[in-house]
């Protein structure tokens, strides 16, 4: 996940649920969230607002990005 994309997503999170993160918390959230690519940023926003009633932690985030690796694999039903 690249810095935009990154900012975008704590930003609306930081709204809906009320919170800010300090500097330094935020760089630790960075550096573990680098490794998601940019096209998952979406959808692990909108699923952590569905699931997570407080600010998400990387784990939450982690389960949302697992949840769509699941879902991706399932075979195409016709």
């Amino acid at each position: 996940m690249d810095k935009k994309n990154f900012n975008e997503m704590m930003r609306i999170f930081g709204k809906v649920y009320e919170k800010s993160l300090a500097p330094d918390v935020l760089k630790i959230y960075f550096e573990i969230f680098k490794e998601i690519s940019d096209d998952k940023t979406k959808f692990i926003t909108k699923e952590c607002l569905k699931k997570c009633r407080y600010f998400p932690r990387p784990a939450d985030v982690f389960d949302c990005l697992e949840e769509e690796n699941q879902v991706s694999d399932l075979p195409d039903l016709e």
